[in-house]
């Protein structure tokens, strides 16, 4: 089950490991580590803290269950990010996609182009499982937009929200 890809990358030795319940601890961190960064660009996100346990568990869930899998890279003997990756069906014309919930690379490990190497892993998955297409989520104000758009993703759709008081 636990298997590395080894890449080399910019001089940098980058290992791509298979999600394992060793690495918890550092999956959890990485995953408080987004949430924080996104409460910048919307405040009506809980903390990290708050809700790393559920959210792990959920995105195991859903990674498992949906024929997908969470992808740890391992930047010089410490886990530098993650990606996960399920298998969804269009709601309109059925067709297989894969979707990404999550992408994350720690803030000390950026610029290094970890990111990019694990969106590449999953468009291989993609190209070998003869899947045509993948999707990915961004904040509309944060930074991954660009990040998504330089590797050729382009925006499909927009969602609003309205709060209404109660």
């Amino acid at each position: 089950l636990g298997w590395k890809i080894i890449v080399l990358y910019d001089c940098v030795m980058l290992q791509l490991i298979v999600y394992e319940s060793k690495y918890e601890e550092q999956l959890s961190r990485l995953i408080i580590e987004l949430q924080e960064y996104e409460l910048r660009y919307n405040l009506d996100r809980e903390s990290g803290l708050v809700m790393v346990a559920k959210y792990r568990e959920e995105l195991l869930f859903e990674t498992t269950s949906r024929s997908g899998q969470i992808i740890l890279a391992e930047d010089n003997g410490q886990i530098a990010g993650f990606i996960a990756y399920y298998l969804e069906k269009d709601t309109i014309n059925k067709l297989p996609h894969l979707y990404i919930p999550d992408l994350v690379v720690s803030e000390r490990h950026r610029k290094k182009g970890i990111a990019k190497k694990l969106m590449e892993y999953v468009e291989n998955v993609a190209t070998k499982q003869n899947i045509g297409s993948i999707r990915v989520g961004a904040l509309a104000n944060s930074p991954s937009v660009d990040f998504y758009k330089k590797l050729g993703y382009s925006v499909e759709a927009l969602q609003f929200l309205k709060k209404v008081e109660n």
